[in-house]
């Protein structure tokens, strides 16, 4: 599959089609500052408006009313943003719906599933341009009236193959509305209250076969056919491609993201085989353990076989998986469907299950549809094109299935204003009766979005959104604040939660999220929930596990709980973190190493419990001595809340400077001081670089801004031991002497006794091992130095100081070598 080739497309089909659609909505009236009152000789067959063009634009006949729910479509998005944003995003919905129609089209003619059996956008025949709908219209079965039949030929007769092919094109899209009504179907109220009006996005399409840069010749040759065969993968591509640049214009906002922002910045596409691991040890797991399958039998690559159980385990196993079970009971969710892509692979495995028990294809994929598969998502995009992936897959397996009117249980909250600004998040603890009113179809999606809400299902799996509180609109961080304060810092942790919330017991949930839930102290709560629920197996993906996604910032795990809590389960772990792609990744898993096997009563043993699972037996041991917290006194300093107050010292006059201040009362007649503030990499002594204005007691902070921090005055300029809070790599611990402040980015250790010993001690590889444990990220909090274990061996206090001292003098003598230390001398070649 070429990637570059589809992303390159999706980006310049987005830009075209909102660049034509902008363009017609002029043409009838709708600009971006106002949508245009019909001018004085307008009556009930034309309108007229005057859009600064020499002559009024008209727009006739059933057109008025298509446009008066294009119009409406915009007021009705008026109550929560202002006009020219309503008006921008109602051109993105017709722009993404078009593009979701053509790609539907597309992958339909490559693959022969066009009822009609004739392509509508491109030719069997090599190097013909002609759509064959445009050569051959009767031979699609499609009916025509006497005045369409009559339309056509004159079309064809004075040579308007464009505008024949625009007429089949529509024509096509209402057959298919028949059988895709969720893809194909486009209903607006014309005035906001009663009337529909069907296809109103008709009158802003502009397509063309001829255009050389249109986008259905693009689509036809910019991508090469193969790749959208069979392979439903592609619509998940194409999807994520589609909004690589409205992501990156929210990445780069510094307001708040607004709920119609929520997808394009969070969804992201799961590579295929973390979606097979998932699948296949959640939904596979049940379905070995309640009907015996054989997973080998099944091709199931990903599939973690079972650690080997106490059989204090065994039994309760047993009692775990001994009720009854019925396959066309089972129940699948993914909460955040996106395009669709985890569903689809449970269909794959599901079929293989039924056709293994002996059902035939059409009643398994009838049963699938209709009782085993759910999805939700907030996106209506990504639910078009999750909805399209699974009627697609189900057609695979039954070649009439179109036909059946059988519908897939997938939703999204379209004008359910909760749902769309919760989605899944949305508790619904009773679901009301279903009403009668007349606009029927409007609450049956909300009642069907609520009723999935209200189920417990045996198997949820998802990839959610990845994304901070402090990015989220008020409303949803206030709803999140509410119902699931434990895991409020970042979106996947809420949905953790709630996914285990829709998990019946003894159910599965399989997810992949950002790794810091195992780690951070800001979690702690969470995982205190958590190590009470069975962790199954993990894929600890680390960095790169998302080809799209470089850094060592992004760091992911893919793991599998079951609802349940038995004493002493061993869990398996798959450490893929030291691999560099995607690929590699990949590699690693299927290879036999590379594995782990605990208990989740271990990471008890550490102090915050994080899910260390790595952690050998002497490891754990060491956590039974006394913590770091015993010996020493952490604070995190200054914090001036604008870096124009720290400065290196060699920018600032050194008349200025106040190197030997022994205590705040010494501070008078001088504006810098020095200043731990992290640094490279380095060990024993150096990195004293900067100094900070703290002048009159800090009065230049105190005056300019709000977010400072100047505190524990009585700790100012005593020795200790620093460390830089956020680092590139490894942790590096340093000597801090007398006469220096304490940063935000340089905290200190206050050290009454051994302080040469505990220097030593942090400086060392055990302590590196420690904190890979306590917190595996780049950002070491004091918490993280205080839980570090020390068994202080007093007979080797004395020889440890000594070798401690001696590294000091070495690493001091290398920095005062260079121009960098204040306190250099000569260059050591000279």
């Amino acid at each position: 599959m070429n990637k570059i080739a589809i992303k390159n497309f999706a980006i310049w089909a987005r830009k075209k089609l909102i660049s034509t659609i902008t363009d017609k909505m002029l043409l009838v009236g709708i600009t971006e500052d106002s949508i245009l009152e019909p001018l004085d000789q307008s009556n009930n067959e034309v309108h007229f408006f005057d859009i600064g063009t020499t002559e009024p634009v008209e727009v006739t006949g059933d057109d008025i009313k298509k446009r008066m729910a294009i119009a409406n479509r915009i007021r009705e998005k008026l109550d929560d943003c202002k006009y020219k944003i309503a008006y921008e995003l109602v051109i993105e919905e017709v722009a993404y719906t078009w593009f979701n129609r053509l790609i539907a089209i597309r992958f339909m003619e490559v693959n022969d599933y066009l009822q009609t059996g004739v392509r509508v956008l491109s030719s069997e025949k090599d190097g013909k341009t002609e759509p064959d709908i445009v050569t051959d219209p009767y031979l699609t079965g499609i009916e025509f009236t006497d005045e369409e039949e009559n339309l056509i030929e004159n079309f064809k007769n004075n040579n308007k193959l464009e505008e024949l092919f625009r007429f089949l094109f529509i024509k096509q899209c209402h057959e298919l509305e028949k059988v895709l009504p969720n893809l194909f179907e486009d209903r607006a109220q014309d005035d906001g209250k009663s009337q529909q009006v069907k296809g109103y996005t008709e009158l802003l399409l502009n397509i063309s076969f001829t255009d050389e840069d249109g986008i259905i010749r693009h689509l036809v040759n910019d991508i090469n056919e193969e790749d959208f065969n069979e392979a439903v993968e592609i619509v998940g591509w194409l999807y994520q491609f589609y909004n690589t640049e409205p992501k990156a214009k929210v990445d780069a906002q510094k307001s708040k993201i607004m709920k119609e922002q929520i997808p394009a910045t969070t969804q992201l596409f799961t590579p295929d085989w973390i979606v097979k691991y998932m699948v296949e040890n959640s939904l596979g797991k049940i379905i070995i353990e309640k009907l015996d399958v054989d997973p080998k039998l099944m091709n199931w690559k990903y599939y973690l076989p079972e650690a080997e159980q106490t059989e204090e385990v065994k039994q309760q196993l047993k009692i775990v998986n001994n009720h009854n079970f019925k396959l066309e009971e089972l129940k699948i969710i993914d909460p955040c469907m996106g395009s669709g892509h985890i569903l689809v692979y449970a269909f794959d495995v599901l079929m293989q299950v039924y056709e293994s028990q002996g059902y035939s294809s059409r009643e398994a994929v009838r049963l699938i549809i209709e009782n085993n598969l759910y999805g939700l998502d907030i996106d209506e995009r990504a639910y078009q094109l999750s909805y399209f992936a699974i009627m697609m897959k189900a057609r695979k397996y039954d070649i009439r299935f179109l036909n059946r009117g059988i519908e897939p249980q997938v939703y999204c909250p379209r004008n359910y204003s909760d749902g769309e600004e919760f989605g899944s998040l949305l508790i619904v603890d009773k679901l009301e009766e279903m009403s009668q009113e007349q606009d029927h179809k409007l609450n049956l999606n909300t009642w069907n979005f609520r009723k999935v809400l209200s189920k417990k299902y045996d198997v949820v799996i998802t990839n959610p959104p990845y994304k901070g509180s402090g990015d989220l609109n008020d409303t949803l961080n206030n709803y999140i604040k509410e119902y699931f304060p434990d895991s409020k810092a970042d979106m996947f942790a809420t949905f953790i939660e709630r996914c285990l919330q829709l998990a019946n017991k003894n159910g599965y949930v399989a997810m992949i999220t950002m790794h810091s839930w195992m780690f951070l102290s800001r979690y702690e709560k969470l995982r205190t929930k958590l190590l009470n629920i069975d962790i199954v197996s993990m894929a600890h993906l680390g960095t790169r596990a998302f080809e799209e996604i470089g850094g060592e910032v992004v760091q992911t795990t893919a793991w599998i709980m079951r609802k349940s809590c038995i004493k002493g389960y061993v869990g398996v772990y798959k450490r893929l973190i030291d691999f560099n792609s995607r690929n590699s990744k990949k590699e690693a898993f299927l290879a036999s190493g590379y594995l782990y096997e605990t208990t989740s009563e271990n990471f008890a043993k550490i102090p915050g419990s994080p899910i260390a699972y790595w952690a050998s037996e002497n490891i754990l041991k060491a956590f039974e001595a006394k913590p770091l917290s015993y010996f020493i006194n952490c604070k995190s300093g200054i914090m001036t809340g604008d870096e124009k107050f720290i400065k290196f010292w060699y920018e600032v006059f050194n008349k200025e400077i106040k190197f030997d201040c022994i205590s705040f009362n010494d501070m008078e007649n001088y504006k810098w001081f020095p200043l731990n503030s992290g640094g490279s990499f380095r060990n024993w002594h150096g990195n004293n670089e900067k100094v900070v204005d703290l002048w009159r007691e800090g009065f230049n902070i105190r005056n300019n801004v709000k977010n400072y921090r100047l505190r524990d005055t009585s700790l100012y300029f005593k020795e200790g031991i620093t460390w830089g809070r956020i680092t590139s790599a490894k942790i590096a611990f340093r000597e801090v002497t007398k006469g220096t402040l304490f940063g935000d980015a340089g905290p200190i250790a206050f050290i009454t006794d051994s302080r040469k010993y505990i220097l030593g001690f942090l400086c060392s590889k055990v302590v590196g091992n420690f904190l890979d444990l306590i917190n595996p990220t780049l950002n070491f909090q004091i918490n993280d130095i205080m839980n570090i274990p020390l068994i202080m061996d007093k007979e080797k206090n004395s020889n440890i100081e000594n070798i401690v001292e001696e590294n000091i003098e070495i690493s001091k003598t290398d920095w005062d070598s260079f121009e960098t230390s204040w306190n250099f001398k000569r260059h050591p070649l000279i």
